[in-house]
């Protein structure tokens, strides 16, 4: 969102950050934190993606540790992207809806899904992760991702963890036509990719994960 009038990027200065139907605090009118816990109010962001790509970032330092936390359902039409961007985590624990719209996460640390949906509508959605600790790079629980026509790609990399773990609760994966997700875990020590839970498939979905010292795909 720019002074001019004209289309832009918004940024989200460092702290934690959540997204929530709370009430706007800690941040200015051009989505630049100013305290901790950031609030940001879910349709303030939906009102700003109405006419702009937004990116929501944690930056590089701060007092706090850098988490972006989704906790309320984020919907919009527009075909603008959302691009959230970490310094450590980002923790998805409610549905980011689009219609056409890429959307993108971009963690330090990991990137969780949890209970949630990341519908794009034929839109990208890209998620990367790298840990160099025992976090899991990417954790998908109970998680829906369907990209239709779009295409789907999470990389998920970790030192002594978990590339990309699929645990608990079952994770669905839907593409639709030539539209495809593919899912890429990397390990130092652990599991590139562990399938501990049932995955429901419906269209095009390729999983590929490589370990240095333990099984590349664990099922």
């Amino acid at each position: 969102l720019s002074t001019s009038g004209l289309s832009g990027d918004l940024l989200l200065d460092p702290y934690n950050v959540t997204i929530s139907t709370g009430t706007d605090s800690n941040h200015n009118a051009s989505f630049t934190a100013t305290g901790n816990n950031s609030i940001i109010k879910t349709t303030t962001l939906q009102t700003a993606l109405a006419s702009a790509n937004v990116t929501v970032s944690t930056g590089t330092s701060g007092a706090q540790s850098g988490d972006i936390t989704v906790s309320s359902a984020v919907t919009w039409s527009s075909g603008r992207s959302l691009t959230l961007s970490s310094a450590r985590d980002i923790l998805v624990n409610a549905n980011l809806t689009s219609n056409g719209g890429a959307v993108r996460l971009s963690a330090g640390r990991a990137v969780s899904i949890t209970g949630a949906t990341v519908n794009t509508a034929g839109g990208n959605f890209t998620a990367t992760a790298a840990t160099t600790d025992s976090t899991t790079g990417i954790t998908l629980n109970g998680a829906t991702i369907n990209v239709g026509a779009g295409t789907g790609s999470l990389t998920g990399t970790s030192v002594s963890g978990h590339g990309i773990w699929f645990t608990s609760a079952t994770n669905t994966l839907a593409s639709s036509g030539s539209g495809s997700i593919t899912f890429t875990g990397r390990s130092t020590s652990e599991y590139g990719t562990a399938i501990n839970t049932n995955l429901a498939v419906s269209g095009q979905a390729a999983v590929n994960g490589t370990s240095g010292s333990g099984y590349g795909l664990f099922f």
